[in-house]
C-alpha cells in the first residue's frame, strides 16, 4: 500500500488520470437523466456499444436488446422521412445535428424525441463514434399544442365580438387588436400595431373626463364628431409585479343605447311632470281651499267674531300657508342638485360621522342601529359630494325609522358596506313593516306616499342624487319582513 507522504511516480500519473476519467465520465452517463448511446462509427451500419439506464427508461428496451443494432429500430410508421434523411446526411458528413422526431417506444407507443447527435474524433483526426442524446419531449409538445389551440381559440373568440378591444403598454401603443378594431379604421391588423390609442382617437369629445384620462379611468363616454357617435370605454389595468405594464380598452357604440334612453327619459320626464302638476295641485289645493274658506268665514263675520276667534281663523290660514311653503321647498331641493361637484371620498367616514350626530335620536326611539365595514373598504374612494351624500342617508334612515314605529320586534337598523367587483355597496337593512307590491310599484313616483303625512318626493330625490353620483339605487321589501336599500357606485382606481 502506498503511503501518503509518497509523490506519484511521473510515469504513473496519465494512466491514473485516465482510469479516473473513464470512471467519472461512466459515473456522470450513467446517472444522467438524459438517454445516451455511443455507436461505433468504424463498424458497418453504425451500431450501439454503449445506452445508459435513461434510454432504457425511455425507450422501454433493456441494452441486450440495444446493443449491436443501429438506433433506426426506433422509428415508426408516422416517422417523418425528410427528418431521417438529414439524420443521415449529417451521420454521413460526420457532423453534429439537433432535431425532433417520432420515435416508437418498445410497447408500441409513440413519442416525441428531441435528438441530439455529435461526432468524436480521435487524436488523429478520424472519425471513430457518434453520441446520441434523447430527450422525451411528448408531454411539453402536448401542453404546447394546448396552449396554442387555447389562444386560436381566445383570437377567434375576441375577433368574433363587434366591440373594439386593444392591447396597450404603457405608453398607450397599441400592441394586439381585434377585427373589429381593424374594420373600424379600416386599417390592417399589423398597420395599426404601434399605433398609439389617443392619436386614433385625437378627435374625441369627452365627456367627464379630460382626454389625458380617456384611456386610464375606469370607465368613460366619449363622442366622436365626424362618425356622429357616442361611445363607452372601459379601461382594464394589468398589473406586472405591483406596477401597471398593460392596458385591456373595450370600446362600444352606445348611440342607439342613449337615443332611446333619452327618449325613455323625456317620457318618463313628461309622465313625473303631468304627475307632479296633478298631486301639486292637490296637495296645494287643499290648504289654499282652507285659506280661502277661512278668510271668507273672517271677512264675513269680522264685525261679530271676538279677538280670539279672529286669531284662531288667522293661525289656522297661517298653518296651511306654511303647509304650501314646505311643498314649494320640497320641489326646490327637488332641483337642488341639479349639478354637484363630484371628488374622491371615502363613504365609510362619512357613514361614520353621520352615525356619529345621529345616533343618540335614534336610539332614544328604541332603534337599534349597527355598521358593518368589511376590512376590503376602509380605504376605498368613489366619487361623491358629501353634502348631497347626507341628504340621501338622511331621507333613507327616516324611511327605516317610520317603517319600524309600530315593530313588533326589536327594531334594528343595520348598515353593512362591502367590495363587490369594481363596485362599494351600501346596504341599508332594516327589520319594519316593509312593503306591498302595489307599494313597491309606485315607490319612486312623485308625492306617492303610504305615509299619513309623507309628501312623496324623499326616495325620488334620493334617486336623482344618486343618479347624478353616477351610483344606482335598488330596494328589496317584503311586507311585514322588512326592507333593504343597496346604493352602489364605482370605485375609483
Amino acid at each position: 500500500m502506498r503511503n501518503n507522504n509518497q509523490f506519484l511516480e511521473p510515469s504513473r500519473i496519465p494512466e491514473v488520470y485516465k482510469e479516473l476519467d473513464l470512471c467519472i465520465f461512466k459515473e456522470i452517463v450513467d446517472k444522467n437523466p438524459i438517454g445516451v448511446v455511443i455507436t461505433d462509427a468504424l463498424a458497418y451500419d453504425n451500431p450501439i456499444i454503449y445506452c445508459n439506464p435513461a434510454f432504457s427508461r425511455i425507450t422501454g428496451y433493456s441494452p441486450n436488446e440495444v446493443l449491436g443494432r443501429n438506433c433506426r429500430f426506433l422509428q415508426g410508421e408516422k416517422t417523418d422521412p425528410d427528418s431521417v434523411a438529414l439524420i443521415r446526411k449529417a451521420i454521413k458528413q460526420g457532423e453534429p445535428i439537433q432535431i425532433e422526431l417520432l420515435n416508437y417506444r418498445k410497447d408500441g407507443q409513440p413519442f416525441v424525441n428531441q435528438l441530439h447527435i455529435f461526432p468524436i474524433y480521435n487524436a488523429e483526426g478520424n472519425l471513430t463514434n457518434f453520441v446520441g442524446m434523447q430527450l422525451d419531449i411528448t408531454e411539453h409538445i402536448r401542453n404546447l399544442e394546448k396552449i396554442d389551440r387555447i389562444k386560436q381559440e381566445w383570437v377567434a373568440t375576441v375577433d368574433a365580438i363587434s366591440d373594439l378591444i386593444f392591447l396597450t403598454d404603457a405608453d398607450e401603443r397599441i400592441l394586439r387588436c381585434n377585427i373589429a378594431a381593424s374594420k373600424f379604421f379600416d386599417a390592417d391588423f399589423l398597420n395599426l400595431i404601434g399605433s398609439k390609442l389617443s392619436e386614433l382617437f385625437s378627435s374625441a369629445v369627452c365627456m367627464e373626463v379630460t382626454k389625458e384620462e380617456l384611456f386610464k379611468t375606469s370607465r368613460a363616454e366619449f363622442s366622436l364628431p365626424d362618425r356622429h357617435a357616442q361611445y363607452e370605454i372601459i379601461n382594464y389595468p394589468v398589473f406586472q409585479q405591483e406596477t401597471t405594464s398593460r392596458w385591456v380598452h373595450v370600446i362600444r357604440e352606445i348611440t342607439r343605447q342613449r337615443r332611446l334612453e333619452a327618449i325613455a327619459e323625456a317620457k318618463n320626464i313628461a309622465e313625473n311632470i303631468g304627475y307632479i302638476f296633478q298631486a301639486f295641485r292637490h296637495e296645494v289645493g287643499n290648504p289654499v281651499n282652507s285659506v280661502k274658506l277661512a278668510l271668507n268665514v273672517l271677512r264675513k263675520n269680522l264685525d261679530q267674531f271676538s279677538s280670539e276667534q279672529i286669531i284662531e281663523y288667522i293661525d289656522r290660514s297661517l298653518s296651511e300657508i306654511e303647509r304650501i311653503e314646505h311643498l314649494l321647498q320640497l320641489l326646490k331641493n327637488f332641483s337642488l342638485y341639479e349639478d354637484i361637484h363630484l371628488q374622491p371620498t371615502n363613504p365609510c367616514e362619512l357613514i361614520k360621522e353621520f352615525i356619529a350626530f345621529m345616533e343618540k335620536d335614534i336610539t332614544s326611539r328604541g332603534v337599534g342601529i349597527f355598521f358593518i365595514c368589511e376590512n376590503s373598504c376602509q380605504d376605498v374612494k368613489v366619487m361623491l359630494n358629501s353634502q348631497a351624500f347626507y341628504q340621501v342617508f338622511l331621507n333613507l334612515i327616516t324611511n327605516s325609522l317610520d317603517a319600524l314605529e309600530d315593530s313588533e320586534v326589536m327594531p334594528i337598523i343595520k348598515i353593512h358596506v362591502r367590495r363587490n367587483l369594481s363596485n362599494f355597496e351600501i346596504v341599508i337593512s332594516d327589520n319594519g313593516c316593509g312593503m306591498d307590491e302595489q307599494q313597491m310599484e309606485n315607490l319612486f313616483k312623485p308625492f306617492y306616499t303610504s305615509k299619513p303625512n309623507g309628501t312623496g318626493l324623499g326616495l325620488v330625490i334620493s334617486k336623482r342624487i344618486i343618479t347624478k353620483m353616477n351610483g344606482t339605487i335598488s330596494i328589496f321589501s317584503e311586507k311585514n319582513r322588512g326592507t333593504n336599500v343597496v346604493i352602489s357606485f364605482e370605485i375609483v382606481p
